[in-house]
């Protein structure tokens, strides 16, 4: 992690809403004679398919008695009981300072129903850089003395990234985020994805020698890789490296994205030079229905694009080598934009695409994942050339096929040469199904 001293402000702020349905609160449910009492320990998000983050220091003392624990969540109100918990396997409370807890957080396993069960993660990015003085927002429901507050919709509280606790340690941080009790747990995000965790005040506690008392501790989140938490976003940011013409591009792809096991594999002319002084590029988000790797066999997946810039988007599938089966295989297929609706890869500021077919299949999830290949251009840099993408047979549609784009790829990789503050490409894994949730049942006519 690094902590250099340039500052950063959100490009826009978070849009909170967008991620109430990931949000929920750990809650202790006691029986009595006057009936059960409720109170509300602290915060939890989804982080993957049937897993959620909270603190360890929020459940800890109450693993024993687990039945008593529910997680529930506020935008439907809908509680579950959590069927396991998974403490990092650092944690443990500083036997020097009595409530300091290091590396604060738990996984907690739960089997959720719809909606929670088509709720998106929360974003996640290991290896992020955060430098001192990083603009952050915390997002949660907000309680109040342990009970449950009447927030509607999530709400943000801002700040700064203070810098490590200690110099040796990457992972625990300071901030001032001013987070009351019943917040532990709460996201903490820079402009793109989840960074930290908030962990309390413990960092006021006497022998930290800190100055004051709205210094707050968080745990970076790259502590989850610990509890086998798979990251579901992929940040490219500008090198530290100085460059005449440094490149200003944050991406992000929240990746679940799947293709077709259909029987086919799902699947330039030379452009004038000019000079691209400065790319003004902004987030691209990809969203889906499921996590990375909550999948059904053949089951369908859905994909929405949204941009904070207005840019020209390309997405292409490659399939790996050792999948193909003879040498006149579709080697790559495109995704986006979608077939005779080439005017469709500009997506201006604000603006959200939805990709549910690939020309006239659906998106269906393999068991072997395909290379993703993304591109952002800015409106500087020339358009792609497009070729057909499927010969669709309009009689029957079953019978189209989908044609080799092995051509355009070269093309959009030649072209991020050309013109290298320009354009983005990120390459990624798409998902794969999970053999414990099966196969889509197929009815048979």
């Amino acid at each position: 992690m690094a902590t250099g001293q340039n500052a950063s402000q959100p490009l826009i702020p978070l849009n909170t809403e967008a991620y109430g349905d990931a949000l929920a609160h750990v809650i202790r449910v006691v029986s009595t004679q006057d009936g059960n009492q409720e109170q509300v320990l602290g915060q939890a998000w989804l982080c993957g398919f049937h897993k959620l983050v909270t603190c360890g220091h929020v459940i800890d003392a109450h693993i024993a008695e687990l039945e008593t624990l529910v997680v529930r969540f506020p935008q439907s109100g809908n509680r579950y009981p959590i069927s396991e918990i998974k403490l990092h396997p650092n944690f443990t409370r500083d036997p020097q300072l009595n409530q300091l807890v290091k590396f604060d957080v738990a996984l907690l396993i739960v089997d959720l129903s719809y909606p929670e069960s088509e709720a998106r993660p929360l974003p996640i990015a290991y290896d992020r850089n955060l430098p001192t003085q990083l603009a952050l927002t915390a997002v949660r429901f907000p309680t109040h003395l342990g009970q449950f507050s009447s927030a509607l919709n999530p709400l943000a509280q801002m700040g700064r990234l203070l810098g490590r606790l200690r110099k040796e340690d990457n992972y625990h941080l300071l901030h001032d985020l001013a987070l009351s009790p019943g917040d532990s747990g709460s996201a903490i995000f820079d402009d793109y994805t989840v960074v930290a965790l908030h962990c309390g005040d413990t960092a006021s506690l006497p022998g930290l020698n800190l100055p004051t008392t709205s210094i707050r501790l968080a745990l970076w989140i790259d502590a989850l890789k610990e509890l086998g938490i798979e990251p579901n976003a992929i940040v490219e940011e500008p090198s530290n490296t100085p460059s005449p013409a440094p490149l200003v591009l944050a991406f992000i792809v929240t990746f679940i994205i799947s293709m077709g096991a259909m029987g086919a594999f799902l699947a330039a002319k030379d452009i004038d030079s000019h000079k691209i002084e400065k790319t003004q590029l902004e987030p691209i988000n990809l969203q889906f229905n499921r996590p990375k790797n909550g999948y059904k066999l053949k089951e369908e997946a859905k994909i929405l694009i949204t941009s904070r810039s207005s840019c020209n988007v390309y997405i292409f599938g490659e399939v790996p080598a050792d999948q193909l089966k003879s040498p006149d295989d579709v080697k790559v297929y495109r995704c986006y934009p979608p077939e005779d609706f080439k005017e469709l890869s500009l997506i201006t500021k604000g603006q959200i695409r939805s990709i549910d077919t690939l020309g006239p299949y659906p998106f269906l999830v393999n068991d072997r994942p395909d290379k993703l290949h993304i591109f952002a251009l800015n409106l500087s840099v020339p358009k792609l050339d497009l070729k057909a993408a499927y010969k669709i047979n309009r009689d029957d549609p079953k019978k189209s096929i989908i044609l080799d784009d092995s051509n355009t790829l070269k093309a959009a990789v030649a072209l991020e040469e050309k013109y290298p503050e320009g354009v983005m490409h990120v390459i990624m894994d798409g998902p794969v199904s999970d053999p414990k949730l099966g196969e889509v049942a197929v009815e048979s006519k």
